[in-house]
Order: C-alpha cells, then structure tokens, then sequence
C-alpha cells in the first residue's frame, strides 16, 4: 500500500509523523550550532567575547554538551520511526482494512505506563526465553525409558538341563555379543529401574523437566497471549500521550501503534473502519 493511499485520518498521522522529525531534526542541528559556538569560545577560537561570555559558555558547558545529544537522539528516534512507518505501510497489500484503535483511558501518568510497558516486555521476553517442553516430550521419554529396558535385558547362560545358570547384567554400552561390559556380580541401578520400574522412572524424568519451568505449560501459553495482548494495548495508549505531549515517538512501539490502526481480518471489525 503506498502512503498516498492510506485513509485520510492515517494519512494524516504519517504527516504529522514528519512534522514532527522536521521539528526535532531542526532543535538538534540549533542544539549542535549551540555546542560548537561553546567550544570554540571555550578553545579560544572566537577572541571576540568577554570574559563573563567566555566564563558563561565555560560554566554551561556540561549542559550544553547534553542538550545537543538529548536533540540528536529525538531527533535519530524520530527518523528511525517514521522511516518504520512508511516501510510497514508500503508492506500492506492494498485491499487491506485498517481498523482505527481508540486508545483506553489511563489512570497513570505516562512515565509510569512506559514503566509498566517495560516490565511486561521484559517478563515476556523472560518467558520466551524460557525452553518449553514439546507437545511429544511424554512420548519421548517413554521410548528413552524403554531404550534403557532393552539395555538391561540380562543375558542368560547355563539354563538348559544340567547347565550352571549364569546370568549376566549389562552395564550401559555393554556388548551382548561377547558380553563386554557384563557382569554376573551387579547390575547398573538405572538400567535395573527401568527394567523393573519403568512407569516410576518415566515419572521422575518427567517431573524433572516440569521442575525446569516457571509455571505449567498451559499456564505458560495463556500468560504469554496475556502479556503480547497487553504489550499491544499498551502501545497504543503510550504512542497516543507521547503525540500529545509532543515528545519524541518510541522506537520500540510498533508502526501500527504510532499510526493507530490495527489491520483486520471482516471478523475482527469491532471498532471503526478507517475510511479513505
């Protein structure tokens, strides 16, 4: 989809989007021009000044400095989002419907929504990183099990009438064939469990891995549609207070929350459909 033909109320977004990159661009090079003026008072390169000019532009430095890289980065911010912006818009097909999102009203100040934002990001990503059993780990498990049953398999000798019975017990990797690695004397306990207790052992290993997790895979899966639900929602009302207070966009927050739109599928449309 090209800009030019997004709905008239997220065309105009976009726009605002630049205005406001112009803006920023512009206090950053008069934020830079402050700097180099200061330094080269500072460095003695402009001899036309007085010594309260030279001891004010001495004394303010540090503030300078910092107002200069505080306009640079709203500035960079700026650009990156809006350039992600138009990327993402030009990556919608153009039949795509665009449902205009009404951001929810907050009891909390916007420096305590970005907080809250940045928790739930980070539990997510704690979540994420988190290895999850597979859906076949039981089955997995159970054929382990069974592996170390046809391991422990003892080897018999000396059973036909008038033999000496002998039997011998592998340990793991032990060669029936030449019965390398057996012995007549002990057993190894892993392979004697799975042989006479496999269902207990099975259970062990699994309680095991279920130790490995923070929380019941189901529990897992419906926290983790929580919080992306909850991320998203969030974006969208932080995006919003960040446009009001004509504070520089977050990079962070997606396209679609800086534009407040949310493309639909015709069962998902709810809310108002933006219109060209």
């Amino acid at each position: 989809m090209r800009a030019r033909e997004l709905p008239q109320a997220v065309l105009a977004k976009l726009v605002n989007l630049d205005q406001v990159a112009t803006e920023f661009a512009a206090s950053a090079q008069a934020a830079e021009a402050r700097l180099a003026a200061a330094r080269d008072i500072i460095n003695g390169k402009n001899t036309g000044v007085t010594a309260e000019e030279y001891a004010l532009a001495r004394d303010n430095f540090d503030a300078t400095f910092g107002a200069a890289k505080m306009a640079g980065s709203y500035a960079a911010r700026t650009r990156e989002v809006v350039a992600a912006c138009r990327a993402w818009v030009e990556s919608l097909p153009s039949d795509s419907r665009l449902l205009l999102v009404q951001p929810a009203a907050a009891d909390l100040d916007l420096a305590s929504l970005q907080a809250n934002l940045e928790a739930m990001r980070a539990e997510l990503s704690k979540l994420q990183a988190m290895p999850t059993p597979s859906d076949d780990v039981g089955e997995r498990v159970r054929e382990y099990v069974s592996g170390l049953m046809r391991q422990g398999a003892p080897v018999v000798r000396g059973f036909e009438a008038g033999g000496k019975l002998q039997v011998y017990w592998p340990d793991v990797g032990a060669n029936p064939r030449n019965l390398n690695g057996y012995s007549t004397e002990g057993a190894n306990p892993l392979l004697i469990s799975a042989l006479l207790m496999p269902e207990a052992l099975a259970e062990v290993i699994t309680r095991a891995v279920e130790a490995t997790q923070l929380m019941p895979k189901a529990a897992w899966e419906a926290r983790r549609a929580e919080l992306v639900h909850g991320i998203d929602e969030l974006s969208y009302v932080v995006a919003a207070m960040l446009e009001r207070a004509g504070a520089p966009p977050d990079p962070k927050l997606g396209a679609s929350h800086h534009l407040g739109i949310r493309v639909v599928d015709d069962a998902e449309l709810t809310g108002d459909v933006a219109a060209a």
